[in-house]
C-alpha cells in the first residue's frame, strides 16, 4: 500500500495524508488549488496533466515554505504514475551512470 510523502511533513489542509494510494491521484499545492478551483472544494475532482492524463485530486497541502528546496513544488504525482507511462524512465531504473533523479531518505531515529 502506497502512502503520501511523510519525508516531506506536508501539512494536509483537504483529503487524505496518503492521498497517493491510487496510481491516477494527485496532491495540489494550496496556490495550485486556488488558481485551478478558486473557492471550490477540489477533492474528488479530475484535472488534467500534461494535456493527456486524468488525475484525481486526493489531498490539497499547504504551500511549502520559500525556504524549503521544494518551494515551487505544484503537485505531487505517484512515482509509479511517472513508471507507467514513461518508457525512458523504465529504461533508466538499473542504469547506474544515470543522473536524471535525486533520492531522499529518511533515517529511522536513532540509527
Amino acid at each position: 500500500q502506497r502512502v503520501g510523502p511523510e519525508l516531506f511533513n506536508l501539512e494536509i489542509i483537504k483529503g487524505e495524508k496518503d492521498g497517493l494510494r491510487e496510481i491516477n491521484s494527485i496532491m495540489l499545492s494550496e496556490s495550485t488549488a486556488n488558481a485551478l478551483f478558486g473557492s471550490e472544494d477540489p477533492i474528488g475532482k479530475t484535472i488534467k496533466v500534461s494535456n493527456e492524463h486524468d488525475m484525481n485530486v486526493s489531498a490539497v497541502y499547504k504551500d511549502i515554505p520559500f525556504n524549503n528546496t521544494f518551494n515551487d513544488t505544484e503537485f505531487i504525482i505517484p512515482w509509479e504514475k511517472y513508471l507507467a507511462n514513461n518508457e525512458w524512465i523504465r529504461n533508466a531504473e538499473d542504469q547506474w551512470g544515470n543522473n536524471s533523479f535525486q533520492m531522499f531518505v529518511q533515517i529511522a531515529d536513532n540509527t
